[in-house]
């Protein structure tokens, strides 16, 4: 039996959404700046450093070749089963789902770090877990790329796996509309209702997700959920001003209906 490579991937995430650290602390050293000491041996104030010293790029690297395993064992499901294979995958698939929703971002002194619902840090030193509430700016200097990176890594998995069940199975995860909207106006559209509070979401993922399963375009039949959220935060002043238009011509339409059930 073929081992299952899409829950490999998923134990490989859980398992490095849990971080280890030690503490260490600021010492001035006079004429020299700041160095840092181990807290071991200086009680102070303290910050966050890696303990289990891997590189970045080394995990990165694992993470990348986990994704494309996963991705070839998908592809291959769907390949000998077609259609059977969305029952084979459907569990693991919604725990990564799962994962994916989790995902979030958190704000010190208005810089914006990645973190995730089920984060969790082991001071190493102490031997304790630290509360989320009691989790500094620090810590998240210190987690916040390997989150960006598996955030990364999981949003590219699912929307390849969309892709494959699209292309293999000959039909579309979901019944797609046409939009005379270009990719851009769509996500600022959208932006703008989400900002409103008119989704009851929990991340803004769920509405990259939800324009990308539910609309096409006249030059795009597959949009990314991706792509979508590139659009969403990097907005050019030509879509603001054909949205700007839409929402005018809207209001014109809508003065227009409130007349005539008025009369």
């Amino acid at each position: 039996m073929t081992e299952n490579k899409l829950d490999d991937f998923l134990t490989f995430l859980k398992d490095h959404l849990n971080f280890n650290v030690c503490e260490i602390t600021t010492y001035d050293i006079p004429d020299r700046g700041t160095s840092l000491i181990d807290a071991s041996k200086y009680a102070t104030n303290s910050i966050v450093v890696k303990c289990n010293n891997k590189s970045m790029r080394a995990f990165e690297k694992m993470l990348v070749q986990k994704q494309k395993d996963a991705i070839l064992y998908f592809q291959t499901q769907f390949a000998n089963h077609k259609d059977a294979a969305v029952f084979i995958l459907n569990e693991s698939v919604r725990k990564l789902k799962v994962i994916s929703d989790g995902f979030n971002a958190i704000e010190f002194n208005r810089v914006q770090y990645a973190s995730h619902d089920n984060v969790s840090v082991y001071n190493e030193i102490e031997k304790i877990y630290i509360p989320k509430v009691e989790l500094t700016e620090f810590h998240f200097k210190y987690i916040s790329e390997s989150i960006s990176i598996q955030n990364r890594a999981i949003s590219e998995l699912l929307e390849s796996y969309e892709n494959t069940m699209a292309l293999l199975t000959g039909t579309p995860s979901l019944f797609k509309l046409k939009t005379k909207l270009k990719v851009a106006e769509l996500s600022l559209f959208y932006r703008l209702l989400d900002e409103e509070g008119i989704f009851l979401r929990k991340h803004e993922t769920e509405v990259y997700r939800m324009i990308a399963n539910s609309f096409s375009t006249e030059k795009m039949d597959n949009l990314s959920a991706n792509g979508i959220k590139k659009k969403f935060l990097d907005i050019d002043e030509k879509t603001f001003d054909s949205i700007s238009q839409l929402l005018h011509k809207l209001r014109q339409r809508f003065n227009k209906l409130k007349e005539n059930y008025s009369k």
